[in-house]
């Protein structure tokens, strides 16, 4: 069977670290099978792209809203479900915080009207693209306003829209790592160990 082997950078190294490296990684297998050509240059162009990209506006106001709240990461299509999806893992395991996520449209058919009661304890981080259609952008816009009448915290990032999609996802998520770091730290925890894991796997 084929076999890649990723070696850690150093001793500690966690895989929720290692997001571009896997991405790199897939896309030199992608290349060797043939399924795809050109993949392993286009991601040097998108590091070089995101190099000395940090959006910190996003990490301010995010970090301000989420010191005493839970985030709920909310976006739409695969690229953007993926993110959301990620983001919550940051927060679970570097902050050492509950977080949750969902894909558009189906949060507005159930998850909205959960909304109703107890809405104070959440920050509701809607995640938008730049290449988002009109309607989209529409349904993000009266999700924001329905949220906020209903007394939620709403954050909303938009993705950089000089950047090629793939390195707008990477910003996005090196922005998150920094801040989940930083959250740990604030609150005096290690963001490397994952010692409810550790205790989790002890018992079984």
């Amino acid at each position: 069977m084929p076999c890649v082997r990723l070696h850690p950078p150093f001793e500690g190294f966690q895989p929720r670290a290692a997001t571009g490296y896997f991405v790199s990684a897939l896309a030199k297998i992608a290349e060797n099978f043939g399924l795809a050509e050109g993949l392993v240059d286009k991601c040097a162009e998108n590091a070089a792209q995101i190099e000395g990209e940090m959006p910190l506006n996003l990490l301010q106001t995010l970090g301000n809203s989420l010191i005493e709240r839970t985030p709920v990461f909310y976006a739409a299509g695969p690229r953007g479900a993926a993110i959301a999806r990620i983001a919550k893992i940051k927060v679970n395991e570097n902050a050492k915080r509950p977080a949750f996520w969902a894909a558009l449209p189906e949060m507005n058919h159930n998850e909205l009207v959960g909304y109703t009661l107890n809405a104070d304890g959440f920050v509701a981080v809607l995640i938008e693209d730049a290449d988002d259609p009109p309607r989209l952008s529409r349904r993000f816009q009266v999700m924001a306003e329905t949220l906020s009448t209903a007394g939620v915290t709403v954050s909303r990032l938009r993705t950089p829209s000089h950047l090629a999609p793939l390195a707008r996802a990477l910003v996005l998520l090196m922005a998150i790592d920094r801040l989940t770091v930083e959250l740990a730290v604030r609150a005096g925890v290690d963001p490397n160990a994952v010692a409810l894991i550790e205790q989790f796997k002890r018992a079984l």
